[in-house]
């Protein structure tokens, strides 16, 4: 039994666990989509080793346009953070490093808490990944970075696969759903 099925008539993905998990996906958004799944799971089986705690506080549900909702971060034992979103159309969205103070910031230890306020589509499953690292992981960032769009991103697995091979590292997912209110 497959994990992810596709309905290329409808568009959407379904997970055989979650349920629907992205809509509007076409041939060109199924690579990214199929890629971030394969991320989430390489980094999860790799967290299993070195864990960071990821939590959304107000639990397991589906947030809608407007409603906001805490994200957090403990546990952290490597100081250096890259933190990013992966959407269910599989791009990514970078959170951190923003700024040169974010590359040099020392995480361990630290609690880390935002603000997040669902805005804009594609709703679905969303994932919010953290790894940290002994040094900044730079390579990883720039290419993350160059992943911002759904046709951009059909290497993510690979990319993490490939910056992260040699690289000690401790990791963390939660899943956030987020719907349309449509």
């Amino acid at each position: 039994a497959a994990d992810l099925v596709w309905d290329r008539n409808s568009g959407t993905v379904t997970h055989r666990v979650g349920g629907r998990v992205a809509d509007g996906v076409d041939d060109t958004a199924i690579t990214a989509v199929l890629s971030k799944w394969s991320a989430i799971a390489y980094v999860k089986a790799r967290a299993a080793a070195d864990p960071v705690t990821l939590a959304v506080p107000t639990g397991s549900q589906t947030y809608s346009v407007g409603q906001q909702f805490e994200f957090t971060m403990t546990g952290a034992t490597k100081p250096f953070l890259t933190l990013f979103n992966l959407p269910p159309d599989g791009r990514v969205e970078s959170f951190m490093p923003e700024t040169a103070k974010d590359v040099e910031t020392d995480w361990r230890d630290r609690k880390f808490s935002v603000e997040l306020k669902v805005a804009k589509p594609p709703y679905g499953a969303e994932h919010m990944v953290a790894i940290l690292t002994d040094r900044p992981a730079t390579a990883l960032q720039e290419a993350l970075r160059s992943m911002s769009t759904a046709d951009r991103a059909g290497g993510l697995a690979a990319t993490l696969r490939s910056t992260l091979a040699d690289t000690p590292f401790q990791a963390g997912v939660v899943s956030i759903y987020t719907a349309g209110g449509e």
